[in-house]
Order: structure tokens, then C-alpha cells, then sequence
């Protein structure tokens, strides 16, 4: 799945209208002039785990690192990022909120 379908399944999960523009390679809110992409946007991520309920469990320590993200509503689901070797926690979290926002629009239909 590319990271637009990724973003479009999102945006539906939060029913967050959003429309592509071309010349700028960007996803942007129906009614604004401000790029949305919750993949490279910690506050577009944040908008969207809260708007969707998303539990968000982050842990990090010199051993392990992981990435929890849960939605418990109409259904279990839970994504997980277990890697020792991710670099950026904060790219892997946004990752993770998209990607657990992303099959609850899949679940939407």
C-alpha cells in the first residue's frame, strides 16, 4: 500500500475531507490552504489518533523499542513496530497512528 492510499484510507477512518493537489505533491483539508500529511506532521498525527480514539502506547528504552497503537470500538485492532533498530521513534509513531487509521477506513468500506 502506498502512502497515499494509506493517507486517503486515513482521512476517510476520520472522516477528514482532503483533496490532492498536483503541482504541490500534497494532500491538503478540504477548506485550507495548509498541506496534511500525518506520515511527516506530528500535530496532523496527534489531530488523528485523537479524533479516531487511538491508543498510543510508546516504549523505548535501552533494550527494546516499540510502538503500540490500539482501537478498541467496532472491533480490535492493534498495530505493532517492534525494531531495535528504528532510528527515528517519532517517525515510526506517526507511521504506526496512519497506519492503524488506515484499516479502520478500510473497515468503513
Amino acid at each position: 500500500m502506498t502512502d497515499c492510499d494509506l493517507l486517503e484510507l486515513a482521512a476517510k477512518a476520520a472522516d477528514i475531507g482532503i483533496w490532492w493537489c498536483d503541482q504541490r505533491q500534497s494532500f491538503y483539508r478540504a477548506g485550507y490552504q495548509v498541506a496534511w500529511n500525518p506520515l511527516i506532521d506530528d500535530g496532523d498525527a496527534l489531530r488523528l489518533a485523537v479524533k479516531l480514539s487511538l491508543r498510543v502506547h510508546v516504549d523505548i528504552d535501552c533494550i527494546t523499542k516499540s510502538i503500540e497503537v490500539n482501537y478498541f470500538d467496532d472491533g480490535s485492532y492493534c498495530h505493532t513496530v517492534s525494531d531495535q533498530n528504528f532510528d527515528d521513534a517519532y517517525a515510526a509513531t506517526r507511521h504506526s497512528i496512519v497506519r492503524a487509521a488506515a484499516e479502520l477506513g478500510k473497515m468503513k468500506g
